[in-house]
């Protein structure tokens, strides 16, 4: 059977900046991103989500505001590291540059590579 990744059409970004969301009136911490979709840390403790929950307001922090996406939950994972859930995105315009900006603004090895490549790392 097949690897899970090797189904996907975009590469996951996941050595994020330490990012939060905000939804469902809690604070999520993103695990990864990708073109088609984000992964949240969820708490046990915390607001339940289902597979194929639609969710109306997704909000990217970029450095000029925020920009709100719409998405589908896909799957609710447990991991090592904590349980995760899947949310793809659900398109109706633009939206596809804010993703690549926030990957672009929130993936750690692009900060540092700049900062070596400026004289600051």
């Amino acid at each position: 059977m097949p690897k899970s990744g090797s189904r996907r059409k975009s590469e996951r970004a996941f050595d994020l900046i330490p990012t939060f969301i905000d939804l469902k009136g809690r604070r999520f911490q993103v695990s990864n991103i990708s073109s088609e979709g984000i992964g949240i840390i969820i708490e046990d403790d915390g607001p339940r989500f289902f597979t194929g929950e639609r969710l109306e307001k997704i909000p990217l922090p970029l450095e000029n505001g925020t920009v709100n996406l719409k998405g589908a939950v896909t799957h609710i994972s447990v991991t090592g590291s904590g349980t995760i859930c899947g949310i793809r995105f659900i398109f109706s315009g633009n939206e596809f540059d804010s993703i690549v900006r926030f990957v672009k603004e929130r993936t750690r090895s692009r900060s540092s590579a700049e900062k070596t490549a400026s004289g600051r790392g």
